[in-house]
């Protein structure tokens, strides 16, 4: 995302290639150690079942403002409202990018990390050697964080 914006409801509108639900898609993904389909509820034909209460809990560590609307009005045709859930295929077809730290500094309460991309984090291949990106975040006192800007660096 070489981007800004406040909220992964803003993503769409500055990338239109890119849904905010594949963002929650990453971040479960990262947290949990494999893919959706391992950790929700599937349904007849490989639709999984993803409650909105866990996609606002899951954002909501990382992004101030997450509302169950948003969510709801993001993913229209995915929402099924008998299950209070988003009901899609799931997942992209393979696994998100891993960061490779260069450097980090934090300072004032921001942190602020310089990372490339690689393909796969078992094989380590580089994504795109030349690419390198600056990822800011603030460090709140409760000891959470949430996103200022990712961007690539010139």
């Amino acid at each position: 995302m070489e981007y800004e914006w406040k909220s992964p409801a803003e993503i769409e509108e500055k990338n239109q290639y890119f849904s905010w639900f594949y963002l929650f898609e990453d971040i479960y993904y990262f947290k949990m150690g494999g893919r959706l389909e391992e950790f929700f509820e599937t349904k007849q034909g490989g639709w999984v079942v993803v409650p909105i209460s866990t996609i606002q809990r899951t954002l909501s560590q990382y992004f101030d403002g997450i509302t169950r609307e948003m969510i709801i009005d993001s993913s229209q045709s995915w929402y099924d409202k008998e299950l209070d859930a988003v009901v899609y295929g799931g997942g992209r077809g393979s696994r998100p990018y891993s960061p490779l730290v260069l450097s980090y500094e934090i300072k004032d309460h921001i942190l602020t990390i310089d990372y490339t991309l690689r393909y796969d984090y078992d094989e380590g291949a580089i994504a795109n050697d030349a690419e390198r990106y600056r990822l800011t975040i603030e460090l709140k006192t409760d000891g959470s964080y949430r996103y200022l800007s990712n961007k690539q660096m010139q």
